[in-house]
């Protein structure tokens, strides 16, 4: 099937950034993955742009491996209440792909070499705007806006 490069998806990655990348020995006996989202925050100007950023810190019998990774998104129809979590989830889940590439690459010419296990944002990103909200946390409410 021929892609319609004239009709770019909805959802687009603009620009990225990895703001820290840390691979060490572990002395782990079994397998933990955390993901902590830092910022969802739609842009109050523009709302077709938003920003996702998160960590990840996966330990295994491998290694510790630690990131931090940065992405400003651009949303064709822009943010609305119905819309946010649709944005976040596959912003996260755009830029989960990205890190997923970054560790296997990093790792690739080590004894040690790692890959990320898939995961499913939408679940994640829901207890992160449910727990901000009940936190009291000012930029998110529990529809994903910035107050």
């Amino acid at each position: 099937m021929q892609v319609d490069l004239n009709s770019p998806p909805k959802c687009r990655l603009e620009k990225y950034a990895i703001s820290t990348f840390l691979m060490k020995p572990s002395q782990a006996q079994s397998v933990s993955l955390n993901i902590d989202f830092i910022n969802l925050r739609i842009n109050e100007k523009d709302k077709r742009k938003y920003l996702v950023e998160y960590s990840i810190s996966y330990d295994n019998t491998k290694g510790l491996v630690e990131l931090s990774i940065l992405g400003a998104f651009h949303f064709d129809d822009g943010i609305e209440d119905k819309t946010a979590m649709l944005a976040w989830v596959n912003g996260a889940t755009i830029l989960y792909g990205i890190a997923r590439s970054t560790v296997s690459m990093m790792t690739s010419q080590s004894f040690n070499s790692v890959m990320l296990p898939t995961v499913m944002m939408d679940k994640l990103i829901q207890e992160f705007i449910k727990n901000g909200a009940q936190q009291g946390t000012k930029n998110m409410t529990s529809l994903g806006k910035v107050e």
